[in-house]
């Protein structure tokens, strides 16, 4: 209840994005435009992308009834397009009834609409509604695209009279409403709204076509009574949550809005507002969420990032605000509102809702930055900072990155969870580390012809580091559990870290000498990995043939000598028989930080 109260405030303080009772937003994708007077038709005018979204009278929530919505419908209903798929007698029937009523609507308000007149003489003429259909098609119009009218050039949304004759016809009796109860969110005696509206369009993207509710009552099982005189069909629905119809329009109003303007990851959509007045332009959180997560009204297929596009130049300056002090003047102390929402059907699920101080968001912000902070595979460390939707690609398996669509889909589960340990400075699932693992030692092994895809290993080990990280501020004390730095740590004395340097200087070793695309990492990664006290010798043993190889005017030699050296010198006792998941995820950062370290020091082409 405290979030439909933060989304009616936020209407109340809004008032320019209510719309009138009984009007919702619907995709538009085509007009037919008639001429003031005399028949035919001037022809079918497809909007503009930017252009479809519509306020318009509503019938409201209609899934499987014959009910109609006035002045916009899909084609099917609208101009009568025949349907590609055949249809059985029932759904027939369904829909002829639907373009029956959606006639019906202009007839019955055509004496507050003259404009009505004219679509009711071209939809009754045969020889009219075919050149309509003809043109329909021909402007690429399909029998699912929602169609509306113009008369004399002017929509019909945007004629005066239609929103009057629609606040008669929503009420026919004129009669008072009677205030039997009392509005949950306001608190003020209401006449219930039976139904809640629908979230349809983008805001909607992921859940059925239809619509989804962000609450509804659908069955008995969820009435909490039943008054005398009522049926469980015609049950009190609405009345177990009573909210009078303005109060519930305000609220949809605002969630409609801010869901549709979200960033969002897959289908997860990422809401927030202020309890201030805060502009756009000094919003940083705004442009954060947009550019680090998954900018809105975007797909995946026109967002193809998964080789790790990072911030434009202004949304990386106010990402930063948190490490400059960059924070506009009142916001630090501003509360903020975040509402995470996932279509899921019928259903708009929430995922959480949360209230918080900006300057605490803000703080765990830069924490979350300045954990993923690594020394790339060249061997500098980039200051650009990372789109989610790009760390979430080094998650994925190469089946998974294979797909054109639903790339996400097996990381939704997840998704939650690590948006809260970015804006509440927590540690990430393990099973995320152990994903990352898993995708970084796959990664290793390209196949045939195929070469290593540094920018997605670098995403893993950013996974790594962050969670070895806040895993080790976890367990203070834990002397098995240290930090990792951002470039690679000499002093770091782990056993799993040291053994992974030792391979990264074994691989070094080998490619220098032998010129190899491919190295020791190939036949020997993930043993080493899991158990390198069976591997690590047999390494030894093959660098002094690789170090032979290497000519001695050659500095490179030297240079490994003496990494190999020191690295040696980091281990005291035995060589670990068996790793756990979190010491492999200490040798998976030992060994791309030493590589990076060598690479730089090499002047070998970096990767990434």
């Amino acid at each position: 209840m405290r979030m439909l109260r933060a989304l009616y405030d936020y209407a109340q303080a809004h008032p320019e994005i209510v719309l009138p009772l009984g009007w919702a937003y619907r995709t538009i994708d085509f007009v037919v435009d008639l001429p003031v007077s005399g028949p035919g038709i001037i022809g079918v005018r497809a909007l503009d992308k930017s252009d479809r979204r519509v306020a318009c009278p509503s019938a409201g929530k209609i899934t499987s009834g014959a009910d109609a919505h006035p002045i916009a419908e899909k084609a099917s209903v609208a101009i009568c397009l025949d349907v590609p798929e055949p249809l059985s007698d029932a759904q027939q029937k369904k829909l002829d009834t639907k373009r029956s009523n959606f006639l019906d609507r202009f007839v019955s308000g055509q004496q507050d609409v003259p404009a009505f007149g004219q679509i009711i003489a071209a939809l009754s003429d045969p020889v009219v509604l075919d050149d309509m259909q003809t043109k329909f098609l021909d402007a690429g119009g399909q029998a699912g695209n929602y169609v509306s009218f113009s008369v004399g050039g002017i929509d019909l949304w945007q004629i005066p009279e239609v929103r009057t004759w629609w606040e008669h016809a929503r009420n026919p009796s004129g009669g008072p409403p009677s205030f039997d109860y009392l509005d949950v969110v306001t608190g003020e005696p209401c006449e219930p709204a039976r139904l809640w509206t629908a979230m349809r369009g983008e805001c909607a993207r992921g859940g059925q076509s239809s619509g989804v509710s962000l609450v509804s009552f659908n069955a008995p099982a969820f009435d909490t009574y039943i008054e005398p005189g009522e049926s469980d069909d015609n049950g009190p629905q609405g009345k177990n949550c009573p909210v009078s119809e303005s109060t519930m329009s305000a609220v949809m109003d605002a969630a409609i809005y801010l869901s549709s303007r979200a960033p969002n990851v897959g289908n997860l959509r990422l809401c927030h507002w202020y309890a201030g007045e805060v502009s756009k332009d000094d919003d940083p959180l705004a442009s954060v969420l947009d550019s680090l997560f998954f900018p809105a009204g975007k797909s995946e297929s026109e967002l193809d990032e998964l080789n790790g596009a990072a911030m434009d130049a202004e949304a990386d300056r106010l990402a930063r605000a948190p490490f400059t002090g960059d924070i506009p003047p009142g916001l630090e102390n501003m509360r903020y509102h975040m509402l995470y929402l996932q279509p899921e059907s019928a259903r708009m699920v929430i995922r959480k809702y949360e209230v918080g101080r900006y300057s605490e968001l803000h703080d765990a912000v830069a924490a979350w930055f300045a954990d993923l902070e690594l020394v790339s595979s060249a061997g500098y460390v980039s200051r650009k900072l990372p789109r989610l939707y790009s760390l979430l690609a080094g998650l994925l398996s190469p089946v998974e990155l294979a797909k054109k669509s639903d790339r996400m889909a097996p990381l939704q589960p997840h998704v939650a969870a690590i948006l809260d340990a970015c804006f509440h400075n927590r540690n990430i699932p393990d099973c995320i580390a152990y994903r990352a693992f898993t995708a970084f030692r796959s990664g290793m092994y390209p196949g045939a012809g195929g070469d290593i895809n540094w920018a997605l290993q670098y995403r893993r080990v950013q996974w790594l580091r962050l969670w070895v990280n806040r895993t080790a501020r976890m367990k203070k004390g834990d002397a098995n559990m240290s930090e990792i730095s951002t470039t690679v740590d000499k002093g770091l004395a782990s056993p799993a870290y040291v053994c992974g340097r030792l391979m990264a200087a074994y691989d070094m070793t080998q490619q220098v000498a032998a010129k190899l695309k491919s190295s020791v990492v190939s036949r020997y990664f993930t043993a080493c990995s899991q158990g390198p006290a069976m591997v690590l010798g047999r390494l030894q043993s093959m660098s002094v043939h690789h170090l032979d190889a290497i000519s001695s005017d050659n500095p490179a030699k030297a240079v490994l000598q003496n990494a190999l050296a020191e690295i040696w010198s980091q281990i005291d006792g035995p060589i670990p028989a068996r790793l756990t998941v979190a010491e492999q995820a200490y040798f998976a950062c030992g060994y791309w930080q030493e590589m990076a370290a060598l690479k730089s020091v090499l002047s070998v082409k970096g990767d990434s």
